[in-house]
């Protein structure tokens, strides 16, 4: 999944250079997969601000403007930044990689309650991120008024989280007796704000941490790269998190599927319009088939 090199072509020509200043003309090109092809979009580096403040997406760092800048082709694609607000994350990571992206619903209690289940889980999501694949999760907020409400481990509700390492760990001796278990199931998630991170164990202040040498933590990989980063188990995982959206390459094993399969054509127009079947909503039965097809 070469998100910089098809979302963004040829991005490091679109870099600032210093050395260059006269090379910049404010002027980005983007591509976004629409409609079963990569489309292009152009847009300026005039980004909307309140006082001087970015109004939607922003980077923790100063001189980081590359996530606005898209945010702003996309919108621009859609037609609006008020039509960001409609889309789920499967929406977008499939706009973004041009690939096929599945959304796992955890809320029934399968991880939790049948152990089998949460393993078989774990082999599918270690297969897919080892192959490149992307997965994001979430918890799901029964109301408007709940989205980003604090939890009491530190997550926030509605708000989605990035998997940016995944690992099943064989302990030694000691550490067999210390944790009162042969492996360890880790996940290590990622908050895009860059903070407001996980509070549970294996929280970056947790007594689990305590029990783990330099040398330890080197040799097992448990490490974070940046703010924003926390690991936990899958237990809690699985305990914690109710939705899962896993993006993956064509023709790579699938959750409960052997294969999935891309389709590439387009809709026939039928001389009679009864015929010309669609999509949308099925509530007026009378016109339903006469919906505009895309």
């Amino acid at each position: 999944m070469c998100l910089p090199f098809q979302t963004i072509p040829n991005h490091k020509e679109q870099e600032w250079d210093p050395q260059k200043p006269d090379k910049y003309a404010g002027i980005f090109r983007f591509r976004f997969w629409h409609f079963g092809e990569w489309t292009e979009v152009v847009i300026d580096d005039l980004l909307p601000t309140i006082n001087g403040d970015l109004v939607f997406s922003f980077s923790t760092s100063m001189n980081e403007f590359w996530n606005a800048l898209l945010e702003k082709a996309y919108a621009k694609l859609l037609g609006c930044y008020e039509a960001l607000d409609g889309l789920t994350i499967t929406d977008i990571i499939v706009d973004f990689t041009g690939t096929l992206a599945e959304t796992v619903d955890m809320q029934k209690g399968r991880y939790t309650e049948l152990v089998e289940e949460k393993y078989k889980l774990f082999g599918e999501l270690y297969k897919t991120f080892t192959k490149g694949g992307l997965i994001c999760c979430s918890i799901e907020s029964p109301s408007q008024e709940e989205q980003e409400v604090e939890t009491d481990w530190g997550l926030l509700k509605g708000h989605t989280y990035t998997m940016t390492d995944i690992r099943k760990i064989r302990l030694g001796e000691r550490l067999v007796e210390v944790f009162s278990a042969e492996k360890l199931y880790m996940v290590r998630l990622r908050n895009p704000l860059g903070r407001q991170e996980w509070s549970g164990p294996w929280s970056e202040i947790s007594e689990e941490w305590q029990q783990l040498t330099v040398t330890d933590r080197k040799n097992l990989g448990l490490v974070m790269s940046d703010d924003g980063e926390f690991w936990m188990s899958l237990e809690d995982f699985c305990h914690n998190f109710n939705k899962l959206s896993v993006c993956r390459n064509v023709n790579n094993p699938v959750f409960g599927r052997k294969e999935l399969e891309s389709v590439v054509g387009c809709w026939t127009v039928d001389d009679d319009p009864l015929m010309n079947r669609s999509g949308g909503c099925y509530n007026n039965r009378d016109t339903f088939l006469q919906n505009p097809q895309v």
